[in-house]
């Protein structure tokens, strides 16, 4: 069967999510919303609340914010369409779980990390 990959991409808070949510539903099959944010302080949980409500009910949601490679399986057996959201999370969520980045070395290792999971999804 053939794949399609499409990037959504521009500035912050762009229209982004939306823009590629309404992409989704355009496209025929089940879908799947993979969301990688965090809450961590009020902004990001008001802005995944607002995720949330948008959404509806044709979506089937997966919070990951790591370690997609790990449900990818579990994602497309119940999907045919999929949305992750978004990939600045995702690297942003490996860089805060791998501590700081003091040198080069800790740049690289970490900059592997992410390198080998999106290889691996």
């Amino acid at each position: 069967m053939k794949s399609t990959i499409i990037l959504c991409s521009g500035g912050a808070r762009s229209g982004k999510s939306e823009f590629a949510e309404q992409l989704a539903l355009s496209l025929k099959g089940r879908k799947a919303y993979v969301a990688t944010g965090q809450a961590f302080d009020d902004e990001m949980k008001d802005r995944i609340k607002k995720h949330q409500m948008r959404r509806g009910k044709e979506w089937i949601t997966f919070e990951i914010p790591l370690h997609l490679h790990k449900n990818w399986e579990q994602i497309k057996n119940v999907s045919d369409v999929i949305l992750i959201d978004c990939l600045t999370m995702f690297t942003s969520n490996h860089i805060f779980a791998h501590g700081d980045i003091n040198t080069q070395e800790d740049s690289n290792r970490i900059e592997s990390i992410i390198l080998e999971e999106l290889r691996l999804l």
